[in-house]
């Protein structure tokens, strides 16, 4: 019988981890692209159709000096860059009278987005 002893070196393992690594997030993308209709999670609350970013909800004309200073001391933004939280899963948010309106809230005044979010941001429970 002859034996072979096969050796990886660091470099060959590190390279073929990375080669492996992208294979599994390339197949994951593709496999969550794949989803039927059915499969996909619902849209949050409150989002439109076209999506509740397209909604424009800056006009801050009726608001005075020190309320339009709120909104930006507390970091208000139209559109939330943090996965999982925005306006609409915010305890604060106060749903439109109808659907594709701007929304409020309670400690930040003026429309509210329905995707916006702000440094104040709690989990609605």
């Amino acid at each position: 019988m002859n034996e072979t002893k096969t050796t990886l070196s660091r470099r060959d393992f590190l390279q073929r981890a990375a080669v492996l690594g992208a294979a599994c997030v390339g197949a994951g993308s593709l496999l969550a692209a794949c989803q039927s209709d059915k499969e996909r999670p619902a849209r949050p609350a409150g989002a439109a159709a076209t999506g509740a970013a397209a909604l424009n909800c800056t006009d801050v004309s009726a608001l005075n000096d020190q309320q339009k200073a709120g909104r930006t001391t507390n970091g208000y933004v139209e559109k939330s860059t943090k996965a999982g939280q925005d306006c609409t899963n915010c305890v604060l948010y106060t749903m439109p009278a109808a659907a594709g309106q701007c929304g409020g809230c309670s400690v930040v005044a003026g429309p509210i987005n329905p995707a916006g979010w702000c440094n104040i941001w709690v989990v609605k429970a």
